[in-house]
């Protein structure tokens, strides 16, 4: 018997079992521990634009398990060509600190080498985010 890494659609299925779960810690162990994340600058960043490694791919996904609750996330298309990966979705979320309901869409790329993520890219709506969090304000 040998022992296969997961393809990049298994750890795409993974990685959203563990996001839906919002199980910080094992999102950390699918990501290489020179992995690198990510995300959309959001004003007063709520959580960090970068990560590198493990630990700080954990803290990312801590804060923003923390800033916002998720009531329903969809995934509706998952692209994979060989170790690459996009996902495109959307939910609905709560920012616990105002209380605000929100809608976004989102994309997320994904390289995955040797079964373990190495790459993690989301692009977010930026401003729904924003505004949610009381960061920013529309202009009437």
């Amino acid at each position: 018997m040998t022992n296969r890494a997961p393809s990049t659609l298994e750890m795409v299925q993974r990685l959203l079992t563990r996001f839906g779960a919002q199980d910080a810690a094992g999102i950390a162990q699918l990501f290489h521990p020179d992995a690198q994340c990510h995300s959309s600058e959001i004003p007063g960043d709520p959580w960090p634009v970068r990560s590198q490694g493990r630990r700080e791919i954990e803290a990312f996904f801590l804060a923003l398990f923390h800033r916002l609750e998720f009531h329903a996330v969809t995934v509706r298309k998952v692209l994979v060509d060989g170790d690459d990966a996009v996902v495109f979705g959307g939910g609905r979320y709560r920012a616990t600190g105002t209380g605000r309901v929100f809608a976004q869409d989102f994309a997320v790329s994904l390289s995955v080498r040797a079964g373990l993520i190495q790459e993690y890219r989301v692009v977010e709506d930026t401003l729904a985010i924003s505004m949610a969090l009381g960061r920013a304000y529309p202009i009437y």
